[in-house]
């Protein structure tokens, strides 16, 4: 299992890392920064993703998704000082 989240933890860094970089008011934050931070994003969706899993998924998958993206959001526009990106 170790193995498949450290794979997925890559894959989903890259993927938010391009994602960020295509966003014009993310482009206050460097690209090593931005790696980092989507590294970051990363592990934070799959910790939240064990935690759904491990309690019951009571929570619909589109609510879960939801909290990811409002704390993702909340945590980028203090991150460039803009509040809320979204």
């Amino acid at each position: 299992m170790h193995d498949v989240f450290e794979l997925s933890e890559g894959h989903f860094g890259r993927a938010i890392d391009q994602r960020l970089a295509g966003l014009p008011r993310a482009r206050a934050i460097t690209s090593e920064h931005r790696a980092a931070v989507a590294h970051a994003l990363a592990g934070s969706l799959l910790s939240l993703l064990s935690w759904w899993i491990h309690h019951g998924m009571r929570e619909s998958p589109a609510r879960m998704d939801d909290l990811y993206h409002r704390m993702v959001w909340i945590g980028l526009g203090s991150e460039v000082g803009l509040g809320c990106l979204n």
